[in-house]
C-alpha cells in the first residue's frame, strides 16, 4: 500500500533476525519509528512497513505495538519463543481471525479463509446468529463459526505451540 512495499514478498524474514512476519496494512509514523529505532534516513526509505515492524519487534518485543501507528494486522513467528505474536491496530481497520487446528493455528484476514483451512469445517455459532437477527453486536471475538475467533481491535495475542492463546491490550 506504500511505495516502500513495491516488489516486497511476504512472509518476510530479514537477514540477522530469526523472526518472520506477514503484515496487512501500513504504518503512518515511519519517520518517528525510524528515529526511535535509530535507522538512518537513507536506509529507512528502502525498508518496507513489514520490515519496520520486524525491527520494532526485535527492539521492543510485544511492546512494539505501542510504537506503531496506522492500520494494520500482523503475525510474527518467533522461533525463540516457539510462538506466534499477532496484533491489530487500535481502530480495527484490518481484521485478523484465528482457530486452533490440531497442534497449530490457522490465521487469516477473513473468517471463511480460516474455516477453509479447518480439516472438519466449522459449526455455526448460534449465539452470534441470534445476536445478528436481534440487530446486536456479537460478543467480543465471536464469529458465525464456533471454531473461529476474531482478534479485537487494539489487541495483541500470543499463540503458543502448546496451550491457550494469551490476549491483551
Amino acid at each position: 500500500t506504500t511505495p516502500e512495499e513495491s516488489g516486497e514478498r511476504q512472509p518476510l524474514t530479514l537477514e540477522g533476525m530469526p523472526f518472520t512476519i506477514v503484515l496487512d496494512g501500513r504504518l503512518d509514523n515511519r519517520e518517528e519509528l525510524c528515529r526511535a529505532l535509530t535507522i538512518e534516513p537513507a536506509r529507512a526509505g528502502a525498508l518496507s512497513d513489514a520490515a519496520l515492524c520486524l525491527h520494532a519487534y526485535a527492539r521492543w518485543g510485544e511492546a512494539c505495538v505501542e510504537h506503531l501507528l496506522g492500520d494494520f494486522a500482523f503475525v510474527i513467528h518467533d522461533p525463540q519463543q516457539q510462538a506466534l505474536f499477532c496484533a491489530r491496530d487500535a481502530l480495527g481497520e484490518r481484521t485478523l481471525f484465528y482457530a486452533r487446528q490440531g497442534n497449530g493455528w490457522i490465521i487469516a484476514s477473513e473468517p471463511w479463509a480460516v474455516v477453509g483451512g479447518l480439516a472438519d469445517g466449522a459449526g455455526i455459532d448460534e449465539i452470534t446468529v441470534a445476536h445478528y437477527f436481534a440487530v446486536r453486536s456479537a460478543p467480543d471475538g465471536r464469529t458465525f463459526f464456533k471454531e473461529v475467533r476474531e482478534l479485537q481491535p487494539a489487541n495483541a495475542m500470543d499463540l503458543p505451540a502448546a496451550g491457550e492463546p494469551r490476549i491483551g491490550r
